[in-house]
């Protein structure tokens, strides 16, 4: 986070976070590096409302694991396939579009925001 891919102090991250091990070690690294390097971090996980309690089960740890780290989050859930027919979108262009409106959103909430989304479920 320093020399060409500096990250200026007071820098927010916003880490995207699908739950599995390697979002989970980047999460655990990043928070690691949060205090000394200056910046301050956040996580966003989206359940795209298709795998059911594997999905959810994905959200719960990224949740559990961000608490533990202290590390705000931002947990969202969408009815994918609802939301890509009415907006005719398909595959995984359109999984991509939906989990990239939803980080531009999480990127764009203030902490506070964050502390309160954390509690619940938001799309």
């Amino acid at each position: 986070m320093r020399g060409p891919c500096a990250v200026p102090r007071a820098s927010r991250i916003l880490v995207a976070c699908s739950g599995g091990p390697d979002s989970l070690a980047l999460l655990i690294g990043l928070s690691e590096l949060a205090r000394p390097l200056g910046f301050e971090l956040a996580v966003a996980h989206l359940d795209h409302g298709l795998r059911g309690e594997a999905a959810r089960a994905d959200a719960r740890a990224v949740d559990r694991r961000a608490r533990a780290l202290g590390v705000p989050g931002i947990l969202g859930v969408v009815n994918s396939r609802a939301e890509m027919r009415r907006r005719k979108l398909s595959g995984e262009a359109g999984l991509r579009t939906l989990r990239l409106e939803f980080l531009r959103r999480a990127a764009s909430a203030t902490p506070d925001e964050d502390r309160a989304k954390s509690a619940g479920k938001h799309a």
